[in-house]
């Protein structure tokens, strides 16, 4: 997962033959093999858009429990909202950055393995083709409209406020836009400030955070580029857990 974008700008069109979504498609199993992508109607055992998720969170949030009883309420409350974003904000960065396109995520279905959300599919072929800058905006109202509804449904069962929700998604934002510098080692700073920037504003979330991506100090470092989060995963309560390297935690 931490492999965002690994053939991005790199051959991602293999064919003129090749549909757009399943250049997609190849692409993100070429970058995670929990990437897997269909079209097809998303099934009534999948997280869906404006469905009742009830039976799907509680499945997931009870695994999660069982898995790691130790570690408490607000790391299964936690992990389940990352699960349940990860794929979306992926597949939105490939398309985007890698193919100036961007797939219509209205009806769009995920896919629950234990304790992970893996695989995905999309009901129709229908995409939108643009600049980066154009299609920036209407990913971001795709995928807050799909967010909310995750987010509204993990409130009624578990208690999930948009505070809660709000830092973990501005983080997971900007960690894949400094995925982009390595797959394009020509942006400077200031070019991954400005493209964490345009996704942050499009989705009505604040810039603060932005200030926290700098460039090393270490010498045998130069060039890169690192971020504390403002968020906390909470792996560490787990049994075997241990703090990231970009947690706040740290920092203190």
């Amino acid at each position: 997962m931490h492999l965002l974008l690994l053939v991005f700008l790199k051959g991602l069109i293999t064919g003129v033959q090749d549909t757009f979504h399943q250049q997609l498609f190849s692409a993100c199993e070429q970058i995670s093999p929990y990437l897997a992508g269909h079209i097809n109607q998303p099934d009534e055992n999948m997280l869906r858009y404006n469905h009742s998720n009830e039976a799907f969170f509680e499945q997931l949030y009870s695994s999660l429990k069982t898995a790691h009883p130790e570690a408490g309420n607000g790391y299964w409350l936690t992990r389940c909202w990352d699960l349940a974003t990860w794929q979306p904000l992926y597949i939105a960065f490939i398309s985007v950055y890698g193919f100036r396109t961007l797939p219509d995520f209205h009806e769009f279905g995920q896919s629950q393995m234990g304790t992970f959300v893996a695989g995905f599919c999309f009901a129709s072929s229908s995409h939108r083709h643009g600049e980066i800058t154009e299609l920036v905006p209407h990913a971001a109202e795709q995928l807050s409209q799909l967010f909310e509804s995750y987010r509204v449904q993990l409130d009624e069962q578990y208690r999930c406020r948009p505070g809660f929700v709000k830092h973990l998604l501005a983080d997971a934002i900007i960690n894949c836009c400094l995925k982009l510098k390595a797959f394009d080692p020509s942006l400077s700073l200031d070019d991954v400030r400005n493209n964490a920037a345009m996704w942050l504003s499009a989705f009505q979330l604040p810039l603060d955070q932005i200030a926290n991506i700098r460039e090393s100090n270490n010498q045998e470092d130069s060039g890169m580029i690192s971020y504390v989060r403002k968020s906390c995963c909470l792996v560490y309560k787990t049994t075997q857990g241990t703090l990231c390297e970009d947690c706040p935690r740290l920092k203190n």
